[in-house]
């Protein structure tokens, strides 16, 4: 039986492994790993409005025909 991968790898300068299921890429991880300065959580209510305003920069992106693969993806992400 064959192992299933539970990360994957980003590359910008460098190689870095992200877990799978995780919307974000090889920066947001290396910050994680070398700056875990507290356990503080932004409150719901912020990533909420964060995730409408990516939401509706994607939209705009993809009316005038920008990266329309990413654009999909990045509304499909931020409706969760």
């Amino acid at each position: 039986m064959r192992a299933v991968k539970r990360y994957r790898i980003e590359k910008d300068s460098m190689d870095l492994s992200c877990p799978r299921g995780g919307y974000y890429g090889a920066q947001t991880q290396r910050a994680a790993d070398n700056f875990p300065i507290s356990g503080f959580r932004f409150p719901r209510e912020f990533l909420y409005t964060l995730g409408l305003i990516k939401y509706a920069a994607a939209k705009v992106n993809r009316d005038l025909d920008v990266c329309l693969r990413k654009a999909g993806a990045i509304q499909k992400a931020s409706s969760r």
